[in-house]
């Protein structure tokens, strides 16, 4: 019941270092976020996805997470749901959930196999 799979990658902090001798400003990469994720999906409490995820935000333990692409390829991480909201919405509209996963480690690739 995925509608918006959202998006996720490893962002670095700039670490900056200013030497008086030059007065320009020297940046590298310091430690990074693995990212975040953001779903959309129409509400189904009886879906099992659904309520893994409902179980998932009340532990503190890390879940595991695939991605799938449309081409076959799949990206394989570990997180934590951090969230979850319900979008009630208007008549012309069905109702939704939301959660926010917090990848604790890096995305992996797998990709598809040619065939």
């Amino acid at each position: 019941e995925v509608s918006d799979g959202g998006s996720f990658g490893k962002e670095y902090t700039t670490v900056t270092h200013l030497p008086l001798n030059t007065r320009q400003q020297v940046k590298r990469k310091g430690s990074f976020n693995p990212g975040s994720m953001s779903l959309t999906y129409a509400l189904a409490n009886a879906d099992n996805g659904q309520d893994l995820l409902r179980t998932a935000l009340d532990s503190d333990d890390s879940y595991a997470f695939k991605v799938t692409l449309q081409n076959g390829d799949a990206y394989y991480f570990t997180g934590q749901v951090m969230s979850e909201t319900i979008s009630v919405g208007t008549n012309d509209q069905i109702t939704t959930g939301g959660c926010m996963v917090e990848l604790d480690r890096s995305a992996v690739l797998v990709a598809a196999t040619a065939s």
